[in-house]
């Protein structure tokens, strides 16, 4: 909560904080979830507010990207399915505050417990793992329920160079060896719910992308070009109707 000038303020906020200069600052969300976070239309609906688990406050949305610096590096923070949406990645890249330059790392903080180990865990990291493509930024995502990882600019899940199993007495009471992968060596999925510390170098990647420099250019030109072939089409479909009910000229004898 953070009081403004206009109320009590709520924000799904994610802290930076420096072992040499404590607190820095925060980063509010700025997409939220629709009605998980927030409820479209509730002064007009207000039974949709039944829709949601928040109470009628919600959460309120932030109105800039932060880019955090630390040991010469520059990071960006996304929240929970921030990394989903290309449109908000692509501006948090391209966010140059006046102290700063463009961010080294993307870090996404989420909580997927809401999924119970379902499939949704994999769909959000290889989402994840697109945002890094179009970009060209690697992305420590830490993970709570999930799957945590770290990705690089050419969307590649990096295995960990070292992987601290936390239930490894647990699995040696069970006559198990501690995991050393991401992945289970058995069936190839990744873990789930599995209690331990990912270590791994993040490879930064110096070049850019042309949807960094232009955006959806090529979506909005095929829209474009789309909504070019509808109109031309029904305007020839018009001109052979009218044809086709112009009267015959009578043949002279």
């Amino acid at each position: 909560h953070v009081a403004d000038p206009d109320g009590l303020k709520r924000y799904n906020s994610a802290a930076f904080v420096r072992p040499d200069l404590g607190y820095v600052g925060r980063f509010d969300k700025m997409h939220r979830v629709v009605f998980g976070e927030y409820v479209p239309l509730r002064s007009v609906l207000p039974f949709l507010q039944s829709l949601t688990p928040y109470n009628s406050a919600g959460i309120d949305a932030g109105t800039s990207p932060k880019i955090f610096d630390s040991g010469g590096y520059r990071y960006a923070p996304l929240i929970c399915f921030e990394d989903t949406i290309p449109r908000l990645v692509r501006q948090i890249v391209n966010f140059e505050p006046q102290d700063a330059e463009k961010p080294d790392v993307l870090v996404n903080l989420t909580n997927d417990s809401w999924f119970h180990g379902s499939s949704e865990l994999d769909q959000h990291l290889i989402t994840a793992a697109f945002r890094c493509v179009e970009t060209r930024r690697p992305m420590v995502r830490a993970v709570n329920g999930g799957i945590s990882a770290v990705i690089d600019g050419d969307g590649a899940i990096l295995e960990p160079e070292k992987l601290i199993d936390r239930d490894a007495a647990e699995r040696a009471e069970m006559g198990l060896l501690p995991r050393t992968s991401m992945r289970d060596e058995t069936t190839g999925e990744f873990h789930r719910q599995f209690n331990g510390v990912l270590i791994r170098t993040v490879p930064l990647d110096p070049r850019t992308s042309l949807y960094v420099r232009w955006g959806d250019w090529f979506g909005n030109l095929c829209l474009l070009a789309c909504g070019l072939i509808v109109v031309a089409g029904t305007v020839l479909r018009l001109r052979g109707r009218s044809k086709a009910k112009t009267p015959a000229h009578p043949a002279l004898a």
